[in-house]
């Protein structure tokens, strides 16, 4: 938008900007298209069915394979007896020398769907951080 000399923008230069957004017959349709297109799938995700009214369980564990292997067994136990239910398992970084989780975690990844990973990112302090 055009400034004027003070620093601030007319209500006319605005006026020509809202309209040039909402004009559909000038080929600025694309705005004004994707806005209703996000609107339907936010419509989408809370209708019977939809992504936000899945049921689901998030479980949290620590990064090494004792304590994995039990939350994915606990998490299949769950499932049977409530089908509809889906699992994530939310698991921390492993740390320096700890054995690496990643082919268990594949090999449920890939037999079992309603099972879920998502790895926390490693969070590096400042130096001279105090810990908590």
């Amino acid at each position: 938008m055009n400034e004027s000399k003070d620093g601030f923008v007319s209500t006319t230069e605005v006026e020509k900007r809202v309209r040039e957004l909402m004009d559909s017959e000038n080929n600025n349709s694309t705005v004004r298209e994707r806005v209703i297109a996000l609107k339907e799938g936010a419509k989408a995700t809370v209708c019977e069915g939809g992504s936000s009214l899945m049921e689901a369980i998030v479980l949290y564990t620590t990064p090494a394979a004792g304590h994995l292997i039990p939350m994915v067994e606990l998490g299949e136990l769950i499932h049977t007896h409530q089908p509809s239910l889906t699992i994530h398992i939310l698991i921390a970084p492993v740390p320096c020398g700890a054995s690496s989780t990643a082919p268990y975690i594949a090999a449920v990844f890939s037999t079992t769907p309603y099972i879920t990973f998502h790895n926390h990112p490693t969070i590096t302090l400042p130096p001279n951080t105090p810990y908590l």
